[in-house]
């Protein structure tokens, strides 16, 4: 096919071919005449010119046209050139850019033989901190190309609809041990963006607000039984990371621990009878997670052993201080003191095997007493 120049006089745009000198691949594309010298925008191209030199490619206007756009996309398409091994162009349209186009499999094969390699303008270039620090000051606040953009909730799910299922460049994709550890070992310490990082008050309830509701990614989606048995799966058998409640205490895992402690340790939750029917259904069957007390070697649920036993085991070793001469203890006391025996002892001072001495509120018991029964040393 052949198109010859037009000889309008006031031209608003045309359609264009640039060519390779040195190995005769061309490229095809149209502009609204405003930018003299223009050499097109294509990605591939434009690698091509900066590696060869723009010396080496002659620019020919085919024609002028007012629907410069439709008229290259018209071309382009009755050529196939995204699917031409000698065109550097890598889509079959003029107008719109990429949104909701999918490359095809030459494209890709394309584009990456383009990139790879000494070709990338990034081949072995390793950036100084101050060059990371200097491209990082550049995309910060205004400065960034998407400061201020908002897209509409019809945007947003167009996006969304673009990148689910077979879409999604991830879909399948499964990364190894080995990728995730690296992933893992980039976003850790001082690697992490939030490294050292306090933020304020007002921040965080920025941070909280922009989660909540409506602006929350899950807002308004309904998982399917399939996905919710997926994620369950991916959760089972792995422990939950644990906090401690610095108001109480308290240790648990961390998403009912930063629900119901920290700062909220305290107040008053109301849960519905509904929501506490869902609850229990959930949890019916469900094995708790089970935890040994040290000192006196029981097992049991966590919530109820961090509750009753660890620090406040009452098998719980003590450093017991004597003073010469001293005939009476407690309970607690005399367990710490013949530590072999100690649970015996313990059970049998609260049961009332031997005689307490009343002292102030506490319950004293003599020593000499617990050494002629048990026929006991001191430790």
């Amino acid at each position: 096919m052949e198109y010859f120049l037009s000889m309008a006089k006031e031209p608003k745009g045309y359609v264009y071919k640039i060519t390779n000198k040195l190995n005769g691949k061309w490229y095809i594309g149209s502009h609204n005449g405003k930018i003299a010298n223009y050499m097109g925008s294509g990605k591939i191209l434009l690698l091509a010119i900066k590696k060869n030199g723009v010396e080496n490619f002659t620019k020919e206007i085919l024609f002028y046209s007012e629907n410069f756009q439709a008229d290259e996309t018209k071309i382009l398409t009755e050529l196939d050139a995204a699917n031409d091994p000698n065109s550097y162009n890598i889509i079959n349209t003029g107008e719109g850019g990429m949104l909701g186009l999918k490359h095809s499999k030459k494209t890709k094969e394309k584009l990456a033989d383009a990139w790879s390699g000494e070709r990338n303008p990034n081949y072995q270039r390793d950036y100084s901190d101050e060059e990371r620090k200097a491209m990082s000051e550049r995309q910060k606040g205004e400065k960034s190309s998407r400061w201020g953009v908002r897209l509409t909730d019809e945007e947003k799910q167009h996006l969304r609809e673009l990148n689910q299922g077979e879409n999604n460049p991830m879909y399948g994709v499964s990364p190894s041990a080995e990728t995730r550890e690296k992933q893992a070992v980039k976003m850790r310490g001082e690697n992490n963006p939030n490294w050292g990082k306090d933020f304020s008050e007002e921040t965080r309830a920025k941070m909280s607000a922009a989660k909540k509701g409506e602006n929350h990614p899950l807002w308004g989606l309904n998982l399917s039984d399939e996905y919710k048995k997926k994620i369950s799966e991916a959760k089972t058998g792995v422990p939950q990371q644990l906090a401690e409640c610095p108001v109480c205490g308290e240790i648990g895992g961390i998403s009912n621990m930063k629900r119901f402690h920290f700062d909220n340790c305290g107040n008053e939750f109301h849960i519905s009878e509904e929501h506490k029917e869902k609850i229990s259904i959930t949890l019916t069957g469900v094995k708790q997670y089970l935890v040994t007390c040290p000192h006196c070697g029981l097992e049991g649920g966590y919530k109820n052993m961090n509750a009753y036993h660890f620090d406040k085991c009452k098998y719980k070793r003590r450093k017991i201080t004597v003073d010469e001469g001293k005939e009476f203890f407690t309970s607690e006391e005399l367990a710490e003191l013949f530590s072999l025996m100690r649970h015996s002892i313990y059970d049998n001072t609260q049961n009332g095997m031997f005689k307490p001495v009343k002292i102030g509120k506490r319950n004293y018991f003599k020593v000499k007493d617990i050494i002629e029964k048990f026929g006991l040393k001191e430790n």
